[in-house]
């Protein structure tokens, strides 16, 4: 069986063999970091050559799909057909040998490159760089959907949201050492890669490029969320941050169109002792010892202006203790589907069966509501007027051409 060795200099690359770097042109997009996967095992390749280099010497990979190690195990790369890659130097990046092509991981293509470390576990961890405007193309489609091109307006709105969210969160985490910038889920912005793209997600994106969400010259922290239940929410009733003027809670009449405005959830007792006691919360009293026992009841104690549930009181056969906000979502978290309650605008019931949760809105309900957004392009109103109606006084501004 034939070993290459990465150390082993197949292929004098000049400055290509470097990876690429954060740009510092204010004219051209800014690189981007999207964590993609963890795992002790991943695959990487597809239909063309590809380059592997760390960052000083590199080779050409031949095209095909290529399964890395890692995890206890030392690091290497294998094919099909049993070629291995011995003991790779972490990091390692990967890209795709000619300039318009992409690379793959685990079967999926992405533009830019990708990057593979191993984190603190000794797990692969895989992030793609590219820049924002990239980004944007595999992250706007699966935001708010393959929509009809009469509704480019919402795509539009979409896109400036989603460029103002990550270009924020740049510059937060500019005083900050991370290996990626952005989660590729609900975590931070869906992002699909290639796979994601659609036509009309790629002219949204072109059509507002450069373009962002300001207030007093500053980029906002354009949050989103699939449908507000009629009133969008201040930031503070979702989470523990500080007030933001252009993330004030406001009607909204045009997210009542929504498919399944409302919900209800039901769960049996023993389903919710079960959620209640996965849940790792920091909300039980202080000098609290062991677990707090069976569940007797669940009751709302405070709202906020949306009518959102900012407390809910958990009673015990030990005591009591106080769910809060956005975090009441994941404390009941389906066991088998794994999905969170749609969202905190609800009221809830006790029988003897168990507990039901009957709400309006799917989403933490800050910022823009993207049902809203598709009514207001249906009903003709244009991307600016999405934008300032759901983020009070702010500006769009094109920070790079």
């Amino acid at each position: 069986m034939r070993r290459l060795s990465l150390c082993l200099l197949l292929l004098l690359m000049g400055c290509a063999a470097t990876p690429p770097r954060r740009g510092e042109n204010p004219s051209r997009p800014p690189l981007v970091r999207i964590k993609l996967a963890t795992g002790d095992s991943l695959r990487i390749g597809g239909g063309e050559s590809f380059m592997v280099t760390d960052g000083k010497r590199g080779m050409d990979v031949p095209r095909g799909e290529w399964k890395m190690y890692g995890g206890a195990f030392p690091v290497r790369m294998t094919n099909e057909t049993g070629r291995n890659i011995q003991d790779p130097i972490l990091p390692i990046w990967v890209y795709a040998a000619s300039e318009t092509g992409k690379v793959s991981l685990n079967g999926k293509p992405y533009r830019g490159t990708l990057e593979v470390r191993q984190d603190s576990l000794g797990k692969l961890l895989v992030v793609n760089e590219t820049d924002a405007e990239s980004y944007l193309r595999g992250v706007v489609p699966a935001e708010i959907g393959n929509l009809e091109p009469s509704l480019i307006e919402a795509m539009k709105a979409q896109a400036v949201a989603a460029r103002t969210y990550a270009v924020k969160k740049l510059a937060d985490l500019d005083k900050t050492d991370r290996a990626y910038d952005l989660e590729s889920s609900v975590l931070d912005q869906v992002y699909l890669g290639v796979s994601g793209e659609t036509a009309l997600g790629d002219r949204a994106v072109r059509e507002t490029r450069g373009e962002v969400a300001t207030l007093k010259g500053k980029p906002i922290a354009a949050y989103y969320s699939s449908y507000c239940g009629g009133h969008t929410a201040d930031i503070e009733e979702s989470w523990d941050k500080p007030p933001e003027e252009y993330l004030k809670g406001t009607k909204d009449p045009y997210c009542r169109g929504a498919k399944n405005f409302t919900w209800e959830k039901m769960f049996l007792r023993d389903q919710v002792q079960m959620m209640l006691d996965a849940f790792q919360t920091d909300s039980l009293p202080k000098g609290w010892k062991g677990n707090p026992g069976r569940w007797k009841s669940l009751r709302v104690m405070k709202r906020g202006p949306s009518g959102r549930v900012l407390e809910l009181l958990v009673s015990t056969e030990k005591g009591s203790y106080v769910l809060k906000k956005d975090r009441i979502r994941w404390a009941f978290m389906d066991p088998v589907t794994r999905a969170i309650l749609p969202g905190t605008l609800f009221t809830v019931r006790m029988d003897e069966g168990g507990v039901v949760f009957s709400g309006n809105g799917n989403g933490h309900g800050v910022g823009m509501c993207q049902v809203g957004a598709i009514e207001m392009a249906h009903k003709g109103k244009n991307s600016g007027d999405i934008l300032k109606h759901y983020y009070r006084g702010i500006r769009i501004e094109k920070i790079y051409r």
